[in-house]
């Protein structure tokens, strides 16, 4: 599932076409109406896995901009010889399992996970928090008691949107996008410790148009990298990729 904001048609070269992980979605809504309001630069963004949009970039989409919820996929990009330049860490995301209906803590998880009916977790082959969930599962040795419970969202937004639905009782998402979400109860989720999983660096690369003017993509990058950029983000539960975890 791919989720699109479009605010303009492309037209000139002071609008942007961004593509970005889902998990980022609340958070980047945000920064970009700030970056419109204090630039005048409008954005149109496209929402979806890192691996579909970093399929997309590799086949020809124009983007100007990817922000992957991994590095590898930047790196791809930039090892294709796609991208302006080399890519840079902006933050870093959070894993966490959310049970809508039972609270949960670091005690009682593993009970939880192997008395939910149904577990909801983001495809692992193309998005890095789905990623992130498997290689929990296997450090906690449990990934294969899973497999028959196990219901695969296209992304981790589509995950979510089974929790959020009852469509499963407990799964995993991003902390950006529970803090996204108002009322959400803090006693239903629960942050998975990093270091059962690989880190989920979030990067952000320009994508190379020798035809068009790059100084857009470059003011929006220097916004992301900014103090206000690091606030909007911290408010979403992002880590800083200078101290770590928030």
């Amino acid at each position: 599932m791919i989720l699109v904001v479009s605010c303009v048609q492309r037209s000139d070269r002071d609008q942007l076409i961004v593509a970005a992980a889902s998990s980022t979605k609340h958070a980047l809504d945000s920064l970009k109406a700030n970056f419109t309001a204090t630039t005048g630069i409008e954005c149109q963004i496209t929402y979806g896995s890192s691996g579909i949009v970093a399929s997309q970039i590799i086949n020809g989409a124009p983007f100007d901009i990817f922000l992957s919820a991994n590095s590898s996929y930047s790196d791809t990009i930039l090892n294709l010889g796609l991208a302006l330049d080399t890519p840079r860490i902006y933050a870093t995301g959070s894993l966490v399992i959310w049970s809508p209906g039972r609270e949960i803590d670091s005690i009682e998880i593993e009970d939880a996970i192997m008395e939910a009916e149904k577990i909801a977790i983001p495809n692992p082959e193309i998005a890095p928090y789905g990623n992130a969930a498997r290689e929990y599962l296997r450090s906690i040795r449990i990934w294969e008691d899973c497999q028959p419970r196990i219901v695969i969202g296209e992304s981790v937004s589509h995950a979510t949107h089974f929790l959020g639905s009852g469509a499963a009782p407990l799964g995993f998402t991003a902390l950006s996008l529970i803090k996204g979400k108002d009322g959400i109860d803090p006693g239903h989720w629960f942050v998975v410790d990093p270091k059962t999983h690989i880190s989920l660096d979030q990067t952000i690369v320009l994508i190379d148009h020798k035809d068009r003017s790059s100084i857009a993509a470059k003011r929006f990058r220097e916004f992301l990298l900014s103090e206000e950029g690091e606030e909007i983000l911290y408010h979403f539960g992002y880590g800083s990729p200078r101290v770590g975890l928030f």
